[in-house]
């Protein structure tokens, strides 16, 4: 019989979507569609700076009845957001949500089908939080985080082809100013994250399944006066979770850096913009684009800057998901057994052959009285099953009675 791998503590976070994806396939056209929808909105975002610098070039050569078109179009652009905003944000809940509850109930149905070896080999108590907390801090990613996350991974794409139809030059500024230092910061934090969240889940599952250890030894450690130890492993488990978190807080911190980077971009856009609209190259429209585009680019990664910790842990707990759902998966050799074989054109065979006589030999036709007076019971047979017959003679009193 094959036997089941183990668990990881902190598994393999690559292509985690990528496993992922054989579990979201049922749900692909309704994923399609929640992107498209997201799209839509975020292109109608985009849209809007490149409005405003159509109005500014229409104020500059006072030209009233474009202004006028630009403010219209901005009214459109803005209703046309809430309403695709709203739509993509209910077809990406509503998909995420089932995608979720599929993986809970395939985690719930492996685990119970697990052999018993598999489940001793483990903790409980880690099993318990792979299976409710991390897939609950999952699903309330996708409630919550997620329409953000693909917002901004959005708006990152349509702005800098936006930018690149106005300006090539200030586009290329952008990128030698802004991308090498935001990339650093990026690798920076991930280097530091993704072995500082892993950790820290592997801390919490320590942690849990020591309270689990804890409470049902409870009368025992009381009787033996052991509580006393394990307080103090309780504790110590405490304290390394703890530490875990303060250093996956400090992988965080390294993210507060792009705001600096952030502020020197601004400086150098502001300085080379106003130069090449004195030369004439560009107009004032066009820095205005630029200058609204990356303020919204920035905000944009701030956000995802706020994010990221969250995107990673819901990245470790879809890991250990993962890891849950494979090392559970049937194996070749564990199936249910089969049928009794029987010989084709012959009747399946008893399973015992003395039971099977014994059964035979109590039946009426092998030993059936000859008359209703051989069997005590005989005369309730014959007068229930023939109304026309006389009653039984009554039976004469005792000499005790």
């Amino acid at each position: 019989m094959a036997e089941h791998q183990r668990l990881t503590a902190t598994p393999d976070q690559r292509r985690v979507l990528r496993r992922a994806w054989p579990h979201m396939r049922p749900e692909r056209r309704g994923i399609t569609l929640a992107l498209l929808a997201g799209a839509a909105a975020t292109a109608t975002t985009v849209a809007v700076p490149a409005v405003i610098g159509a109005g500014v070039d229409q104020i500059l050569e006072r030209d009233r009845t474009g202004l006028f078109t630009a403010v219209a179009a901005l009214t459109v652009l803005a209703l046309l957001r809430l309403v695709l905003f709203r739509q993509s944000e209910l077809l990406l809940i509503s998909v995420g949500e089932r995608v979720v509850r599929a993986l809970r109930e395939l985690a719930v149905t492996r685990l119970s089908r697990a052999p018993l070896r598999f489940l001793e080999a483990h903790p409980s108590g880690d099993l318990l939080r792979r299976t409710t907390t991390e897939i609950a801090d999952l699903a309330n990613f996708v409630r919550s985080q997620l329409p953000d996350v693909l917002t901004v991974g959005a708006y990152l794409v349509f702005t800098t082809v936006l930018l690149l139809t106005y300006s090539p030059l200030l586009t290329l500024a952008l990128a030698v100013v802004f991308v090498p230092a935001i990339v650093t910061v990026l690798r920076l934090f991930k280097k530091a994250a993704n072995p500082a969240f892993a950790a820290e889940a592997a801390a919490a599952g320590t942690v849990a399944t020591t309270y689990r250890e804890l409470v049902q030894s409870r009368e025992m450690l009381q009787t033996g006066g052991g509580i006393g130890f394990w307080r103090e492993r309780f504790l110590a488990d405490h304290e390394r979770r703890y530490r875990a978190a303060r250093r996956s807080q400090r992988s965080l911190f390294l993210i507060s850096l792009a705001r600096i980077v952030q502020s020197l971009t601004t400086a150098v856009l502001l300085l080379g913009g106003g130069w090449l609209a004195a030369r004439g190259s560009i107009s004032v429209g066009t820095v205005v684009v630029f200058i609204l585009a990356t303020r919204q680019l920035f905000d944009s990664a701030t956000q995802a800057s706020n994010l990221v910790g969250q995107v990673q842990i819901s990245l470790v707990g879809l890991a250990r998901l993962l890891d849950l759902l494979t090392a559970t998966a049937p194996r070749a050799g564990i199936h249910a057994p089969g049928p009794h074989p029987t010989t084709p054109g012959r009747p399946p065979s008893p399973p015992n052959a003395a039971t099977w006589r014994s059964r035979t030999s109590v039946t009426p036709t092998s030993r059936a009285p000859k008359s209703s007076a051989d069997s005590p019971y005989g005369w309730r047979r014959a007068r229930g099953s023939d109304s026309s017959a006389p009653p039984a003679p009554a039976r004469p009193p005792s000499p005790n009675s």
